[in-house]
C-alpha cells in the first residue's frame, strides 16, 4: 500500500488539453488588460483638454515713438485660423512753438493670436493709409515772435506691422505691450512702443 502511494507521488502531473487552453486564454487577457486600460486613460485625458475660444478684443494704448509721443487704437476679430486687426496709430512730436513732425496710419492687418492660461501674443501685418505732416521753418522775413512755419503733408499706401504681448489676470481684461509701425507715404520707416489695456475675450486656456 505504501509503495503504491510513493509511486503515485513521484508520477508527473498530467493536464488535459482543455485546461491548457483555458490557462493560455486567461494569461492573454491579463496581458492585454493593462494596455487597454492605459489607452482608455490617454483617450479620456486628451479629450478633456480645453480648446481656445478667442473673441473680439479692443485695445487702447499710449507710449513713445520715432517722432515723439504715440497712441494706438485697434480691434481684433478672429476669422478662421487667423485674426483680422483694424487699427489706427500715430506718433507725433510735441512742440508748442517750433518745427514738428507726425505720422499716422489707418489700416487692416491679418495675423495670428496664440493664447495660454495667463496671457496671449499676437503678430500681424497688412496694408493701410499712411499720412505724414511736418512743420518747417519758413524762409524769408517773419513778423512773429515765435517764428513762421509752413506745413508739409503727404499720404499714400504703406505696409503696417504690429506685435502684441499681453498679460491677462482676468479672462476679459489684460495689460500689454505693443510694438507697431510701418513704412510708406514717401518717407522712411516709423515705429512706436505702446502700453495699453485689452478688453474682450482673448480665449485663454485654463491650466495650459
Amino acid at each position: 500500500m505504501n509503495a503504491d502511494l510513493d509511486q503515485r507521488d513521484r508520477s508527473p502531473a498530467r493536464y488535459s488539453p482543455a485546461r491548457a487552453r483555458w490557462a493560455g486564454t486567461l494569461a492573454l487577457l491579463m496581458a492585454l488588460f493593462p494596455t487597454a486600460t492605459a489607452a482608455q486613460t490617454v483617450h479620456v485625458t486628451s479629450s478633456e483638454i480645453p480648446k481656445p475660444n478667442p473673441g473680439v478684443v479692443f485695445q487702447l494704448g499710449g507710449g513713445v515713438g520715432s517722432q515723439g509721443g504715440a497712441g494706438l487704437l485697434s480691434v481684433g476679430v478672429p476669422i478662421r485660423r487667423g485674426e483680422l486687426v483694424v487699427r489706427a496709430g500715430a506718433t507725433s512730436s510735441i512742440e508748442v512753438f517750433g518745427p514738428s513732425e507726425s505720422v499716422g496710419d489707418i489700416g487692416v492687418l491679418y495675423g495670428v493670436r496664440r493664447v495660454g492660461s495667463r496671457g496671449w501674443a499676437r503678430l500681424a501685418g497688412g496694408l493701410g493709409m499712411v499720412s505724414r505732416e511736418a512743420s518747417v521753418a519758413r524762409r524769408g522775413p517773419c513778423d512773429s515772435w515765435f517764428g513762421c512755419y509752413d506745413n508739409e503733408t503727404s499720404s499714400g499706401v504703406g505696409f503696417l506691422g504690429q506685435v502684441d504681448a499681453v498679460w491677462s489676470p482676468f479672462s476679459k481684461f489684460g495689460l500689454g505691450l505693443t510694438l507697431y509701425g510701418g513704412v510708406g507715404a514717401g518717407g522712411g520707416a516709423y515705429g512706436a512702443a505702446s502700453v495699453g489695456i485689452y478688453i474682450g475675450r482673448a480665449g485663454l486656456v485654463p491650466g495650459r
